[in-house]
């Protein structure tokens, strides 16, 4: 089954590229479609798919794209029927992240997603958090980041 990534919209590229070093990664080989606006997400018709967001915040903690995704989420209730879905989150800070992944999964859950088993891969500024992963598989911690999305996948 084909997969789409919703990845809200990140204007600075300076931001960006962690992630997008991450999806090449974890994406290599996957059949999928991106889709980035708000207005590209409410014209597809995106019951029954699997789903990958991939969320890139700043320092701050917010993306404005991804705040406009939310409220359409939550205003169309059935936006995600059937979906199967996980869910990476990018930050430049050892904050928000957390946060973040579950308004996003308590919201597209309501709108008929489901996440399962390990559905959730938190990169923080530091990748500090994948520490114990990076011991176990005897690599650092941007690789283990890296491994963790292509298990996601």
């Amino acid at each position: 089954m084909r997969l789409t990534v919703i990845r809200p919209l990140c204007p600075d590229v300076e931001k960006t590229q962690r992630l997008q070093d991450v999806l090449d990664y974890g994406l290599k080989g996957c059949d999928y479609d991106t889709l980035e606006t708000i207005d590209e997400i409410e014209k597809t018709d995106l019951r029954g798919r699997r789903l990958l967001f991939a969320i890139e915040l700043g320092e701050s903690g917010i993306n404005l794209e991804y705040v406009r995704l939310l409220k359409s989420i939550r205003l169309h209730r059935d936006m995600f029927d059937g979906c199967l879905a996980g869910i990476v989150v990018d930050g430049n800070s050892e904050l928000f992240t957390k946060s973040v992944s579950r308004h996003m999964v308590f919201s597209a859950n309501r709108a008929g997603c489901a996440f399962l088993g390990r559905p959730l891969v938190e990169g923080t500024r530091t990748q500090q958090n994948f520490k114990i992963i990076a011991a176990n598989l005897q690599t650092d911690n941007r690789e283990a980041f890296r491994m963790s999305v292509r298990e996601l996948v």
